[in-house]
């Protein structure tokens, strides 16, 4: 149509052809992320909706943004996170959640901006205005936060030593997994 544009999302397998697996075709929508889980499905990311598919690329859910500003994204091995702008509230964000299966998982309503989000197996870690805050996305039990300062940058799982490592502007902490979550997170002095 006139006016319009098209967008594509290319999928290749890596040990066939060079011919695409599947081919995602959209009119005024335009491609930003291709996020892959851990079972092998996959999320595609628009500037105005969320689809996620299955292994075999069939689409399991989508979601819209109608209405809605899109202010980041964050994938994991098995869960998604968007953060949208909350209606009235200057820096206020809306964190959604959903699985790989593109289920909704639950929202977090937070006062600042939310700059940073990881996933480590069933729990979320998002970081805003210098608190870290830990979410059970299988419990849905009460949020953790932690005050951790400014210069906290990101954390990872480091699954061999079964740690998690905080990584700040000058330093890195290594805490233990199975711990981390219960206890008190100091930020580096």
């Amino acid at each position: 149509a006139e006016g319009s544009y098209r967008a594509y999302f290319y999928i290749f397998t890596p040990d066939s052809s060079s011919e695409p697996a599947q081919v995602f075709d959209y009119t005024d929508e335009i491609p930003l992320y291709v996020s892959f889980f851990a079972d092998g499905s996959y999320a595609l990311l628009t500037n105005s909706a969320l689809r996620f598919c299955a292994p075999d690329s069939s689409i399991r859910s989508t979601v819209y943004f109608t209405g809605k500003t899109a202010k980041r994204f964050f994938a994991g091995s098995s869960y998604y996170a968007l953060s949208f702008a909350s209606a009235g509230l200057s820096n206020a964000t809306t964190l959604e959640i959903y699985n790989s299966y593109g289920e909704h998982i639950m929202s977090r309503n937070v006062k600042n901006d939310v700059t940073h989000v990881d996933f480590v197996d069933d729990y979320l870690y998002y970081y805003s205005a210098g608190v870290l805050t830990a979410v059970d996305l299988k419990s849905k039990t009460e949020d953790k936060a932690h005050d951790i300062g400014i210069d906290y940058i990101c954390l990872l799982h480091e699954p061999d030593s079964n740690s998690i490592i905080m990584f700040y502007k000058n330093t890195a902490l290594v805490y233990n997994k199975d711990d981390f979550n219960e206890q008190q997170l100091n930020p580096p002095t």
